[in-house]
């Protein structure tokens, strides 16, 4: 595609006139390639099919594409505007998002690759275990996700005082601390807010759900951690 430079003029997670901001902001998007390209080279996956979600617009999917050309490769996000940014620039099929992850595809419809930059960052525990059954469901028999979340280090930053946009950070470090998730909604949404996730939560949550946690990468993108899933069973 002619188009893998474009930023659109409604992107939020950057300043158009700001250089060195511009600059930042691909090169979040090519650390993210690698983390991806590391677990697939890792897992012998050649991906025919791959999804995002939620691909924002194109901070990431953008050097998907140009990875991989010719994989079928599918933009989700809430974000209407977002998501046909993306289908226009980046040729890639767009899937609307109206929150839940239930209806989003056909039952056949499955994924090599599926790249889930920040989104349980802003979840609530409950949609989370929704979204790691849609995973489970949605993987390919030898397909990987790929999944950031919130830590330790985002944890010991609110013990700091770093507030991340919220009220209460106080009710959200110690809900990590005696559950294993912290969350609360920004001020004036409800079920999105900021989430704070243990390695432990969410390797057995996942594996309640059919996925194995193969890997774990403390810090491993944008300073989330990583995680990489299989189907269980999976090598």
């Amino acid at each position: 595609p002619k188009n893998l430079g474009a930023i659109s003029p409604a992107e939020g997670m950057v300043h158009l006139d700001d250089d060195e901001a511009v600059q930042k902001y691909f090169g979040v998007g090519l650390k993210a390639l690698l983390v991806i390209r590391s677990a697939l080279e890792k897992y012998a996956v050649e991906p025919k099919q791959i999804l995002d979600l939620p691909c924002g617009s194109g901070r990431i999917l953008r050097f998907i594409r140009a990875c991989f050309p010719n994989a079928d490769i599918y933009a989700c996000d809430i974000n209407k505007e977002a998501v046909e940014f993306c289908a226009e620039k980046f040729q890639v099929h767009p899937v609307h998002s109206t929150g839940s992850f239930d209806d989003l595809f056909p039952k056949e419809q499955s994924f090599d690759l599926i790249w889930v930059g920040s989104l349980i960052t802003h979840l609530p525990p409950d949609k989370t275990e929704s979204f790691l059954e849609f995973v489970s469901q949605r993987l390919s028999r030898d397909g990987i996700a790929i999944v950031t979340s919130h830590g330790e280090r985002v944890y010991k930053a609110m013990m700091e005082n770093r507030r991340y946009g919220l009220r209460d950070v106080a009710t959200v470090r110690n809900q990590y601390k005696s559950t294993g998730y912290g969350y609360s909604d920004y001020p004036d949404h409800v079920g999105y807010g900021i989430s704070v996730v243990s390695r432990d939560w969410i390797a057995g949550s996942a594996g309640n759900l059919g996925l194995d946690t193969k890997e774990f990468i403390e810090g491993g993108w944008a300073g989330q951690d990583v995680y990489v899933f299989r189907r269980a069973g999976k090598a």
